[in-house]
């Protein structure tokens, strides 16, 4: 529907006001609209919002789509998916390839994570990477080795781009071509900007300005050889923690403090969680409602829950939270808001938080859908989930039995309570 009737949505199942055009719209009643777009007449007078799709950007390329992933960055949001053999990402309307990406093994399950300047991922298989989001092509640029700076105008990169430099001639003092350098607050505007070896590194000391026309280009991934290869991902207590490793099934690794790709530095380490086979399914940070303490809950796939922090030592914990319950996978454990969603072996979407009897939050209208163990026909176990904070709506993709593929989606709206589908 238009804009100004997002009031009916609300009171969509009460259109008795019918179709008014006499009035303007932001006149109409709650239970009428101007227009009837994206609806659909059920007949005897009743009407529904109309049923669809639409595809996101074009559809070129080959292989499967495996993992999505929104990489918040700053003010942005930008799309990811693995397909095929490579990663994409969304640039206005067209699916792009990301910079500098490798070949990587098909037909496999990404992990991510970020920290809102790099986008952390791996497929369990193939080497950890990091990349900053951004796609930018050759930039000529002049060296000013008096104050280390580079001159671009209207460059569009950001403190901690990841870039690349070659010449036609010689390079500034210091810098070598096919090197990751890394952009740094110091001395940065939309013009110039400085740069390190590591990121959020000393500024680099550029000993002359070369000769020759020089460009910088967006550098891409960048591969690390010794992170371990989980496909499970989560940033906690400035750390990142990875699970979901093949070969190690119950072990959580995390890195050294504000070091997410150092796993071997003072402050990293590793722990098992819980006895026995029983893999770990996902990783979520939860804020208590009642407490306020945060903590990293770890899913078991079918046996429990347990609870991890740091004392005031610095000192890892690790608790029992819940036992009897688990999650399947990690890509439909959901943090919503104040409450952390996820689906258990039983099939059953279960909340923690203040709304933990959200799979009875069932509406009665004929679009209902029950999500309980008696009604439900939709097989969870290779589920996906988002929560899209602008309309508070949790979608949850699941397959009705017998089928290859996900092919149902189910629809919370926290506004109201209810789920459809």
């Amino acid at each position: 529907m238009a804009y100004e009737h997002l009031k009916l949505r609300k009171k969509l199942y009460n259109f008795s006001g019918g179709y008014a055009t006499q009035d303007e719209p932001e006149r109409i009643e709650d239970t009428q609209s101007s227009d009837l777009l994206n609806v659909r007449p059920l007949g005897y007078g009743a009407y529904t919002v109309r049923n669809g799709i639409t595809r996101v950007g074009n559809d070129a390329g080959s292989g499967s789509v495996k993992s999505l992933y929104t990489f918040t960055k700053l003010q942005n949001e930008i799309l990811v998916r693995s397909k095929g053999t490579t990663l994409e990402f969304l640039d206005d309307e067209t699916w792009t390839t990301v910079p500098g990406i490798p070949t990587y093994t098909t037909g496999l399950k990404f992990g991510f994570a970020n920290d809102e300047t790099y986008l952390y991922g791996s497929n369990g298989v193939d080497k950890f990477f990091f990349w900053d989001g951004q796609n930018i092509d050759d930039t000529v640029f002049t060296m000013d080795h008096t104050t280390d700076t580079f001159t671009a105008t209207d460059h569009g990169l950001e403190i901690g781009s990841m870039i690349k430099v070659k010449s036609s001639g010689t390079l500034p003092g210091a810098l070598a071509a096919g090197t990751y350098y890394y952009i740094v607050n110091d001395g940065f505007t939309a013009n110039t900007f400085k740069v390190s070896e590591t990121p959020g590194g000393t500024t680099l000391n550029i000993s002359n300005n070369g000769s020759g026309t020089h460009e910088f280009y967006s550098a891409g991934v960048f591969e690390i050889n010794n992170n371990p290869k989980g496909r499970i991902m989560e940033f906690f207590l400035r750390r990142l923690f990875v699970s979901g490793i093949p070969s190690e099934p119950a072990k959580v690794y995390y890195s050294d403090l504000l070091n997410p790709t150092d796993f071997s530095g003072g402050d990293a380490g590793a722990f098992v969680v819980g006895e026995g086979g029983d893999e770990i399914t996902s990783l979520k940070v939860f804020t208590s409602p009642t407490s306020g303490e945060v903590v990293l809950f770890v899913f078991k796939k079918s046996s429990r829950i347990y609870m991890v922090t740091f004392d005031s030592a610095g000192l890892l914990t690790i608790k029992e939270a819940r036992r009897n319950t688990g999650a399947v996978n990690h890509q439909s454990t959901l943090m919503v808001e104040n409450d952390l969603m996820y689906i258990d072996e039983g099939n059953n979407i279960v909340n923690i938080g203040y709304r933990e009897n959200i799979q009875n939050d069932l509406r009665t209208e004929s679009t209902s859908v029950g999500i309980d163990r008696t009604t439900n026909a939709i097989n969870f176990q290779e589920a996906c989930g988002v929560y899209w904070k602008k309309r508070r709506m949790v979608f949850m993709t699941g397959k009705t039995f017998g089928s290859d593929n996900n092919d149902t989606t189910l629809v919370y709206f926290y506004d109201y309570n209810s789920w459809c589908q």
